[in-house]
């Protein structure tokens, strides 16, 4: 018995290809900016859960941040604290957020930022394969 070989030289298929990664890559990037926004919402309400409160001046100034997205599938993302809120008791801005994380000479470090980032990046490949399978299905 002999051996059969069969050979198929398909033409077109670089454009198929080329449009496939198009779609596959906006999928990609589209998933992570969504997976980012939800893994830092999480992050946001641990953060604000852990702070260390007086006036709640402090944990209301916990907030998300967008940065600029300089090339390819990363969102720069994070949590900001500080600024934009006036505590109650001086009318100054919140100022402190550094000193709250890390502590200082005179005072002991609270780290809830940190922490509350730290927790919510081990549900990112959840909230990324949830927002990928919405908009690639594979069979």
């Amino acid at each position: 018995m002999g051996t059969l070989r069969i050979e198929i030289k398909p033409t077109g298929i670089p454009e198929v290809i080329a449009w496939l990664e198009g779609k596959f890559k906006n999928a990609v990037r589209l998933s992570a900016d969504e997976a980012t926004d939800d893994t830092l919402t999480e992050a946001k309400t641990h953060a604000k859960a852990g702070a260390p409160v007086d006036t709640g001046a402090h944990r209301l100034s916990i907030r998300k941040e967008r940065l600029a997205r300089p090339r390819g599938y990363f969102t720069y993302q994070g949590l900001r604290a500080g600024g934009y809120v006036r505590n109650p008791k001086t009318g100054k801005l919140v100022d402190y957020s550094k000193i709250l994380e890390y502590g200082s000479s005179n005072r002991t470090p609270r780290p809830h930022i940190r922490p509350a980032v730290r927790r919510a990046l081990r549900k990112f490949p959840d909230h990324f394969y949830k927002h990928l399978g919405g908009r690639v299905k594979l069979v």
